[in-house]
């Protein structure tokens, strides 16, 4: 790698533009962002009125498919992010809240459209996607706050 994008320093740390960090702590990023996220989907098997089997079951599956997910989708994004030198607060949250809006707004409306949909008029199918973009904004809300989280424990 060119060393004018990356330089290690004493500890193996990545560093450039005073943010820097090490292996260990994305890894330990990754996993506090997947327990993290299965916390708040336990949270929300809670209000849906599950019993304490459900909610044990949503903070624990929640927990394993958020951090592939994180791992699969996120990690490579902050990777670029991280040696572009892009490394702050800001850029995390909003990436974060990106992915969280685009994932969920994919899911709400077939894959943006493109999957089998049950048939609807003009004005349902405004209303899903309007719908859709509403409930996606609080979970692009939510993205961000684990993205923050995960900044934190990243470059602590």
């Amino acid at each position: 790698m060119p060393t004018a994008l990356l330089s290690l320093g004493a500890e193996g740390a990545m560093q450039r533009g005073g943010l820097e960090t090490n292996l260990a702590r994305a890894g330990a990023a990754l996993g506090i962002g997947g327990a993290a996220s299965g916390l708040i989907w336990g949270f929300f098997a809670a209000l849906g009125g599950a019993g304490l089997l459900g909610i044990a079951a949503s903070v624990l599956l929640g927990a394993l498919f958020s951090a592939a997910g994180i791992t699969a989708l996120a990690a490579p994004i902050w990777l670029a992010l991280h040696l572009s030198g892009r490394r702050g607060l800001g850029t995390a949250a909003a990436t974060g809240a990106v992915i969280g809006f685009i994932l969920f707004l994919g899911a709400q409306t077939y894959g943006f459209g493109l999957g089998a949909a049950p048939p609807a008029d003009a004005a349902t199918w405004g209303m899903r996607w309007l719908s859709a973009a509403a409930t996606s904004i609080g979970f692009a809300l939510i993205g961000a706050g684990v993205a923050a989280l995960m900044w934190r424990v990243a470059y602590r």
